[in-house]
């Protein structure tokens, strides 16, 4: 589950440098960097709040895979639409507010799945890691996100988000369908 929650958290420090270097790229407008950042955040506001109230009456499990594919989704979808020509800042806006909407639906799962499957005499030090993992990654997500870029252009980072998402939905399948 950590490493789960790792590369979850470093998608999203990839996608925060990747949806504004996209709008950099669509637009020369503050404004625009502005909304689009504001896209990616606005969800949680909205939506953490019932993904709480929902992690607690329904299967965690499948809170958390839900929220897993609704970004892998949204990131290939915006791969795709990048290299097809068809993204503007309409387009980028209600993307940014998708991938927004999946995180802000699992980040209330994942903190609250650790102590249902971590022993009370461990949990300190569960939360510990956690807190590590999701720390270090939005440090190391932006330089993922800048050398994918920098290699495959930004579609490619959407690709390579959608790749580690689909590496972390392999292991959370595994840890907890076991």
């Amino acid at each position: 589950v950590w490493a789960n929650n790792f590369s979850y958290a470093l998608v999203h420090g990839i996608q925060r440098f990747a949806f504004i270097w996209l709008a950099i790229d669509l637009s020369t407008s503050n404004g625009v960097l502005g909304a689009v950042s504001f896209a990616l955040g606005i969800p949680v506001l909205f939506v953490s709040l019932p993904a709480g109230v929902f992690s607690d009456r329904y299967d965690r499990r499948m809170l958390l895979i839900v929220s897993q594919v609704l970004v892998l989704l949204a990131s290939l979808l915006t791969a795709l639409l990048i290299w097809a020509g068809l993204v503007n800042i309409v387009v980028t806006l209600g993307l940014a507010l998708l991938v927004g909407t999946g995180v802000a639906l699992g980040q209330p799962v994942r903190q609250a799945i650790v102590p249902t499957i971590v022993a009370p005499d461990r949990l300190m030090n569960a939360i510990t890691l956690n807190s590590l993992g999701q720390n270090g990654s939005q440090i190391v997500g932006p330089a993922i996100g800048g050398l994918a870029i920098a290699i495959w252009g930004v579609g490619g980072s959407f690709v390579v988000q959608s790749a580690l998402m689909g590496l972390g939905l392999l292991l959370l399948f595994m840890t907890l369908l076991r």
